[in-house]
C-alpha cells in the first residue's frame, strides 16, 4: 500500500516538489529537474514528477548511439527491409489514404499513383494530419462521426519547442573552469545551474520570449565516442535548448507566421557559448 501511495503521489506532484523531498544539493536537483522537463513542461508543473526518473534510466538500462550517427540506424533499417524483399520509396508525398468498406487498403501519392497494401497500411504521422489531411472526410465520419471535430479542437502542444544548433569544430571544446578531460565528453553535457534556471528556460518560451544569453541547454560532442562522424582531428557539436514556437509580438511574420526568420536564427543570443574556451593542443 505504501508503494502504491508513493507512486500515486509521484504521478500527481511536480518534479520540483518531488526532488525537494529527496535531495538538498542544488548541484543534483538542477539536472534532475532539467531531465524531467524533457517532457515539455517546467519543473513546477504538476503531474510530471515521474520525469525525474530519466536520470536513473540513463544509468540503467543505459543509452546507446549507433556508430556513424543516427543516419547509420536509418540505413541499417533500410538494409533490413531490402534484405527481406521490401522496397522503400522516397520523395513520394502521400495525398490520400485509400479506404474500401471501412478499411484502409492503400495510399495515393501526389503524382496520382496508387499503391495497394497486401496486409495493412501503417502511418507514423500525427493523428491531425492523418485524419484531417490525408483521408476523405466521409471515410473518417463513417468510422467515428466525432473524430474530426475532436482533432480540430485538440491542442497538440504548448508554445515551447526545441531549437537545435549543429557545429563543425576544428578541435574539441574545453571547459576551462572545470578542467574537463576529453573523456568526460563521451556523454551528454547538461547545463543547469539551478532548478530556477530550468524553470526560466521553460517560462520564457511559453510566453513567446527568445531565451536570454544563458539558457539551460544540452551539448553533445558525438565525435568523442565515434570519430568516424568527422574528418581526422575534427569534431562535431550539437546544442539544444528550449525556444518559443510563436515569438511574442511577431505574429504573422517569418516562417508560417511564427516570427522566425533565417536572419533571426543567426543572431540568437547564446553569449554563454563564448565561455567554452579552447586551447591549442601541445
Amino acid at each position: 500500500m505504501d508503494q502504491s501511495l508513493d507512486m500515486l503521489h509521484m504521478m500527481l506532484t511536480s518534479p520540483e516538489d518531488h526532488i525537494n523531498e529527496w535531495f538538498d544539493s542544488e548541484f543534483l536537483k538542477a539536472p534532475l529537474a532539467r531531465l524531467a522537463s524533457e517532457l515539455g513542461a517546467p519543473p513546477s508543473q504538476k503531474t510530471i514528477a515521474i520525469g525525474g526518473m530519466m536520470m536513473s534510466m540513463r544509468h540503467n538500462p543505459g543509452m546507446a548511439r549507433p556508430r556513424g550517427g543516427t543516419g547509420a540506424l536509418t540505413q541499417a533499417l533500410l538494409n533490413l527491409v531490402k534484405h527481406e524483399g521490401g522496397v522503400v520509396l522516397t520523395d513520394q508525398h502521400v495525398s490520400q489514404v485509400l479506404v474500401d468498406d471501412g478499411r484502409a487498403v492503400g495510399v495515393r501519392v501526389a503524382n496520382g499513383t496508387e499503391y495497394r497494401a497486401k496486409q495493412a497500411v501503417v502511418s507514423n504521422i500525427d493523428a491531425k494530419r492523418l485524419f484531417l489531411q490525408c483521408m476523405n472526410a466521409a471515410d473518417v465520419d463513417a468510422a467515428d462521426p466525432k473524430l474530426r471535430d475532436r482533432l480540430e479542437r485538440r491542442i497538440i502542444n504548448n508554445n515551447e519547442t526545441i531549437l537545435k544548433i549543429d557545429c563543425a569544430l576544428s578541435e574539441i571544446p574545453r571547459f576551462e573552469h572545470h578542467h574537463h578531460q576529453d573523456s568526460n565528453l563521451i556523454g551528454s553535457v547538461l547545463i543547469a545551474d539551478s532548478v530556477r534556471h530550468v524553470e526560466i528556460a521553460h517560462s520564457h518560451p511559453t510566453a513567446g520570449d527568445i531565451p536570454d544569453s544563458d539558457p539551460s541547454m544540452y551539448a553533445v560532442v558525438p565525435t568523442v565516442l565515434d570519430p568516424t562522424m568527422a574528418p581526422d582531428g575534427k569534431h562535431t557539436l550539437w546544442i539544444e535548448f528550449f525556444a518559443p514556437y510563436q515569438i511574442a509580438g511577431a505574429e504573422g511574420t517569418g516562417l508560417n507566421g511564427t516570427g522566425w526568420t533565417d536572419d533571426l536564427k543567426t543572431k540568437l543570443p547564446i553569449a554563454s557559448l563564448t565561455n567554452w574556451q579552447t586551447t591549442p593542443r601541445t
